[in-house]
């Protein structure tokens, strides 16, 4: 199985799939990791919360998809005012 993520701009309504390297999925374990090194690694330091160039990830975990009970969550990351 290949794990992607998606990506929207939703000013331009571009979208655009990419691949995610198993080192980052095995660094980051699940959507709130991931999400969390994304957010860091993309934004700049002391951008407004409320701005354009802030950017809202919306992730889901390992366990998503699977028969396990309560495994369905996801975590949406962002900066927050």
């Amino acid at each position: 199985m290949e794990e992607k993520l998606l990506r929207v701009n939703l000013r331009t309504g571009r979208i655009k799939d990419e691949k995610i390297g198993e080192d980052k999925l095995k660094k980051f374990l699940g959507g709130r990791g991931l999400g969390e090194h994304l957010l860091y690694s993309e934004t700049k330091p002391g951008i407004d919360p409320l701005g354009p160039e802030n950017r809202i990830y919306l992730m889901v975990g390992p366990a998503t998809g699977t028969p396990w009970p309560t495994a369905g969550r996801y975590h949406a990351v962002t900066k927050s005012p």
